[in-house]
């Protein structure tokens, strides 16, 4: 039988495609069920999405639905947004639903008046008004707040007599104009549904927690007990905001109790952005692929970074692009105005602004160093290294080189604080994951021939130097007390000899010290080494710590004090001092050494260590 016309036409393409050495364009996905014109409307915002998202959302599918199936007992608020909710994103299913209220675009209560004694918990305890006298008369006067309020979305007064508390044609208004109120005003269907592709995108679970940290410090969000970065992780779920907040926003009300709270300076494009974290990306994405200009305008920083980075849903800062808006057109006068407003606002140094991710910054900057002068920016920063005493990968990681861009040919950095706190940040959660694995393995209890497989497996075949040390340091607690002694100095002989080898010389004289017990003149030696070399990096600070231990354990408890005072750095090298005071004893001595911290995450999390000690 011969194919129709579209379908030889398809298949042209196709081979077209092949011909020119590229893979065809994935196609949307949609399940049966999903009405022609939602499909097409699908279809529409599936053809704006940049390449590199088609390709990461190829396993998502159109699904339809009568709501998002909230249950009938559940609060006035998630009721409310089952309502309200025109679409949504599933992301165990990988799937995004049309709702009835998305397609018939037309929000409604649909059902009975709520009783009096469920508004008044909504009125009062979950919106939170503030009114006087008794609850039977608060619920009256909370109510009239509330359709003054839903009416005067329209400038218009409220009706009078004001109908009855809970009354339907009040709660079908607040749905209607409560979207048009969130979203700016009326939004295609096709716009909603690149929404939610966005959703797709950015909670993809392989990169969800890096993806929203790096979005999130643009605005500064925060869970409210935590002095970090939201990542949208909380409470040991990826959580997102509670509906309840969202209803109190639309109402010009604090935000109340909630998961997530933005800095007091951030740009947001809309209400429904300043609703969490992940509906403030999804609707800068969207201004991004309908009104580029707008969006830069309303977040100029937002707009730099989906033109750099955020289209691509990996976040490689070292690979940027290809930008989202191209060079060419960016180089108009309205549209640099536009660049140069968010380099600015990117470049912010103080409290009335967020501070967004050092690393993030450079990248962008990097992305559009090219539409920039010296000029446009203020005063450049002195460029600062990273604390010589990190440790070898977060060096690695957050290197001077990663923090840098070059405006007119002069490499220039984010504000020092700003870089200073991210390396704070991530030695403390380097520290914890590290305490987490170390303490996991012992509970795990291997036997002897478990480690000398361990051994063979992970260090012997490990090339590099930094990765060999490390994959050692994590098996020589357990060796220590399960292998025979002569076994265990043996091995820290072949890793001294294979270090040294290498150059390495404070992590042989560690080994060498580890490998047996050593006279109070050999101690003594190591430590004249050590003074001599003038080393403060990772590896002299392990040798320092290692003295110190040597000292404990010969029974020298002074010599054992003088040696963790003298561990250098100012990173690493101080939780080595606080440790190994704290394991001789020197409580009080532990605490001064912490309090002296620069590092201010670091100077908290080691004072905590000290005073937890005393328990």
């Amino acid at each position: 039988m011969r194919g129709s016309f579209t379908e030889t036409l398809l298949l042209a393409v196709v081979l077209a495609a092949v011909a020119a050495g590229q893979e065809p364009a994935q196609e949307p996905r949609i399940a049966d069920g999903v009405e022609p014109r939602v499909a097409a409307a699908f279809e529409r915002a599936w053809r704006r999405l940049p390449d590199e998202w088609r390709e990461q959302l190829a396993d998502v599918t159109l699904h339809r639905a009568r709501s998002l199936g909230v249950p009938a007992d559940a609060s006035m608020g998630a009721r409310l947004l089952d309502r309200a909710a025109l679409a949504f994103f599933s992301n165990v299913r990988r799937r995004i639903v049309v709702t009835d209220a998305g397609v018939h675009r037309r929000p409604s209560w649909q059902g009975a008046a709520p009783s009096r004694e469920r508004m008044a918990t909504f009125l009062l305890d979950e919106i939170g008004y503030d009114v006087p006298g008794s609850r039977a008369r608060a619920v009256e006067l909370a109510w009239a707040r509330f359709v003054t309020s839903v009416y005067g979305w329209r400038d218009q007064a409220a009706p009078e007599p004001l109908p009855a508390v809970g009354a339907v044609e009040v709660l079908d208004r607040f749905l209607v104009d409560g979207v048009r109120r969130s979203l700016g005003g009326d939004v295609p269907l096709e716009q909603l549904l690149f929404h939610e592709l966005a959703h797709a995108v950015q909670n993809h679970l392989q990169r969800m927690t890096a993806h929203m940290r790096t979005w999130g410090s643009l605005s500064g969000w925060r869970e409210p007990d935590h002095d970090r970065v939201a990542d949208g992780f909380s409470g040991g779920v990826f959580a997102s905001e509670r509906p309840i907040v969202l209803i109190r926003l639309l109402l010009d009300l604090p935000r109340g109790a909630s998961i997530y709270v933005p800095h007091r300076g951030a740009c947001f494009v809309d209400r429904y952005a300043r609703f969490d974290l992940r509906e403030d990306f999804a609707e800068c994405a969207r201004w991004m692929a309908y009104d580029p200009g707008k969006l830069a305008d309303a977040a100029p920083a937002k707009f730099l970074f989906l033109n750099a980075l955020g289209w691509s849903g990996r976040l490689d800062t070292g690979r940027t692009g290809p930008l989202w808006i191209d060079l060419e057109r960016l180089r108009r006068p309205s549209w640099r105005r536009r660049v140069v407003a968010g380099a600015m606002a990117l470049l912010a140094d103080g409290s009335d602004a967020p501070a967004p991710d050092p690393l993030t910054v450079a990248a962008i900057l990097r992305a559009h160093a090219a539409l920039l002068h010296a000029d446009d920016l203020p005063p450049a920063f002195a460029p600062i290294e990273a604390a010589r005493d990190l440790p070898p990968e977060l060096r690695q990681r957050l290197s001077s080189e990663q923090f840098t861009f070059r405006i007119d040919g002069r490499p220039r950095q984010p504000a020092p604080a700003g870089i200073m706190a991210r390396w704070d940040e991530e030695l403390c959660t380097w520290i914890e994951h590290r305490e987490f694995v170390e303490g996991l393995e012992v509970l795990l209890d291997p036997s002897a021939d478990e480690l000398r497989a361990r051994y063979r497996d992970e260090v012997l075949a490990e090339a590099g130097a930094d990765r060999r040390e490390r994959a050692f340091d994590r098996l020589l607690p357990m060796m220590k007390g399960a292998l025979p002694a002569s076994e265990f100095q043996q091995l820290c002989r072949a890793e001294a000899e294979w270090h040294a080898v290498l150059g390495r010389r404070f992590t042989a004289k560690r080994y060498e010290l580890l490998a047996g017990v050593c006279r109070r003149d050999q101690l003594a030696a190591c430590s004249r080494f050590l003074r001599e070399a003038e080393g403060a990096d990772y590896a002299a600070v392990e040798l320092a710590s290692a003295i110190a231990v040597a000292h404990a354990q010969a029974g020298d408890r002074d010599a054992a004090l003088a040696a963790a005072r003298a561990i250098p750095g100012s990173s690493w090298g101080a939780f080595r001092r606080v440790e190994q005071l704290l394991a001789n004893g020197a409580r009080e001595a532990a605490l001064r050494c912490a309090a002296s911290v620069e590092l201010p995450r670091l100077r908290g999390y080691l004072r905590r260590r000290v005073l937890g000690s005393g328990r």
